[in-house]
């Protein structure tokens, strides 16, 4: 392994679960802010819910440090009665090891050597199946790399700071909320946004293209956004905003109010609920989007 000039170990614990970090590596330039990037690891996972599976941890890591040239990488990840670590080394798989129950199930190290557990062979277990799946799995662990920022999606960062007249935080889980119901409410009344709701019984809609891009995105820290909509969509989705801020501000747990709201528009998107949502848009007072020419 080559000289390096960084080095970043954390430790995470919560509810007897657990990982470790060790990062080194060389900055690929001297404008770098080493604390904000410990900030931004720090904040993924100090709260982490451990059911991202170990190759997404692996991407989330490495893609908050970008901006350093990977000498030496290792992740430990311990759960109740499964632990797995992995190394890399100049950025090549090293080791890569799994226990289940304390007992080693599973070990590759750079020397192509496999070692399985000794009761593999027992019983009418399916062994080409998991040398197989275990080849497949290094083969995934081999080639992770960081994600990548698709600059397009940072339309509903844009849409979120006209709406809210903040910038989202986006690793504040209120945040995620707040987002898709301001893309509901939008949509309830007549912008054209492309995504998709699923509602399960009582529960608040959800949008898995909004949650998946929340988590992807946070990983690249402080959200910039500097994107310019035309005049009339922007006052739209500001006049929109500054109303139902106005309404939600007088309840006593806005963030209830605000699901009650989205809930409501959706509902009545989808043909239910349409009184509620007359009511609303009276006492919100909102032009629909023809009024603004858009």
């Amino acid at each position: 392994m080559e000289k390096y000039n960084y080095r970043c170990e954390r430790t995470y614990m919560k509810n007897n679960k657990m990982i470790k970090i060790v990062f080194c590596g060389n900055e690929k330039n001297n404008s770098i802010n080493k604390e904000k990037i410990e900030e931004t690891l720090d904040k993924c996972f100090l709260n982490f819910n451990y059911k991202e599976d170990f190759e997404t941890i692996i991407s989330w890591i490495r893609t908050i440090f970008r901006d350093f040239d990977e000498k030496y990488l290792e992740i430990k990840l311990s759960k109740t009665d499964m632990k797995k670590n992995v190394v890399y080394v100049d950025n090549k798989l090293q080791s890569y090891e799994e226990e289940k129950d304390g007992e080693k199930v599973f070990k590759y190290t750079d020397s192509k050597e496999l070692q399985f557990n000794k009761n593999l062979n027992e019983g009418e277990i399916d062994v080409l199946s998991i040398v197989s799946k275990k080849i497949e799995q290094l083969r995934t662990l081999k080639n992770i790399s960081q994600l990548k920022l698709n600059s397009s999606n940072n339309i509903l960062c844009g849409i979120y700071l006209l709406f809210y007249n903040e910038a989202p935080d986006l690793f504040d889980p209120k945040t995620l909320i707040k987002m898709q119901m301001m893309i509901i409410i939008l949509k309830g009344f007549g912008l054209d946004l492309d995504y998709d709701f699923v509602k399960a019984d009582r529960n608040m809609p959800k949008c898995y293209e909004i949650v998946n891009f929340v988590n992807r995105k946070k990983i690249f820290g402080e959200v910039k956004v500097n994107l310019t909509f035309p005049k009339k969509t922007s006052t739209f989705i500001k006049t929109i905003g500054r109303r139902i801020n106005e309404y939600v501000s007088k309840s006593d747990d806005q963030l209830d109010e605000l699901i009650r709201i989205g809930t409501n528009f959706y509902d009545s998107k989808n043909g239910k609920n349409d009184e509620v949502y007359a009511e609303l848009t009276r006492a919100i007072k909102i032009n629909k989007l023809s009024n603004f020419g858009c």
